[in-house]
């Protein structure tokens, strides 16, 4: 990898936890990481940046992967379930649409979306 190429790598997930198992396991290969939190992105710190999706609104990479986009986490199961009713339901899912959407469109280049077991239904 180029010096720097890896601030224009990102991954992205729906939750918290996620993030930091994906940090870890990318560190636990030898990866430089940048966990992206509240604090502003210093692009000149070298490091695929892992994040939430919600973290990644407004900030572009060359390259983003998004992980975990399966049944039951995307949009998570309970969500739906304690929607009370239809149109509370649709509201949740527009707005897990919408987080898709923008975290799908953090990518410049190219974007990969993975999951294991069954795919969210959001995926077309």
């Amino acid at each position: 990898m180029s010096e720097n190429a890896s601030a224009t790598i990102a991954v992205l997930l729906r939750k918290k936890r996620h993030v930091d198992a994906a940090a870890e396991y990318l560190e636990n290969a030898g990866q430089l990481v940048v966990r992206l939190s509240n604090e502003a992105d210093d692009p000149s710190r070298q490091g695929i940046r892992v994040a939430t999706m919600h973290r990644a609104k407004g900030l572009e990479f060359d390259v983003v992967f998004l992980a975990g986009i399966k049944d039951g986490e995307v949009p998570p199961t309970s969500l739906i379930d304690e929607a009370v009713d239809p149109a509370a339901k649709r509201e949740a899912m527009d707005r897990e649409r919408c987080l898709l959407h923008v975290a799908a469109t953090r990518a410049r280049r190219r974007l990969y979306v993975s999951w294991n077991g069954a795919k969210s239904f959001l995926i077309p």
